[in-house]
């Protein structure tokens, strides 16, 4: 893992507008083997609300909000993010991020069922800085 990026991670705070840039995993057949592309750049734009996972850490990213109730989010190996830019600070209120709790509890639960670990600083109360 890249220093600089968990140190970037550690100055974040939930709501904040970040920027992601990473290497997803890719899928390829023997037969096409000599055109396999193994780096899979995505660039993810998006709401920070945490760092989920025991065994892998994840950087959660809401993609799109649907008046509070839902959420699309990705799920990011701390270890496959190349850049992380932030481009503002608390771009949610306070309000939004109350509203977003439940969906927020859902995703820290869905990760922990998939990887069968409890989320590591899994926050759910917002205090200015994350969710606890």
């Amino acid at each position: 893992m890249n220093p600089d990026i968990l140190k970037r991670i550690e100055t974040l705070n939930v709501g904040d507008l970040v920027e992601v840039n990473w290497l997803d995993a890719s899928e390829g057949k023997t037969e096409t083997l000599a055109d396999t592309v193994f780096d899979i750049p995505v660039k993810t734009a998006g709401f920070f609300v945490g760092v989920y996972g025991k065994r892998m850490k994840h950087v959660i990213v809401l993609k799109e909000i649907f008046e509070g109730l839902d959420v699309h989010y990705n799920s990011i190996p701390v270890g496959m993010i190349e850049t992380l830019e932030i481009h503002k600070r608390n771009a949610l209120t306070p309000e939004t991020i109350k509203a977003l709790k439940p969906v927020i509890k859902k995703i820290k639960s869905r990760i922990s069922r998939i990887q069968k670990t409890q989320a590591l600083g899994g926050r759910i109360k917002y205090d200015g800085r994350g969710i606890k």
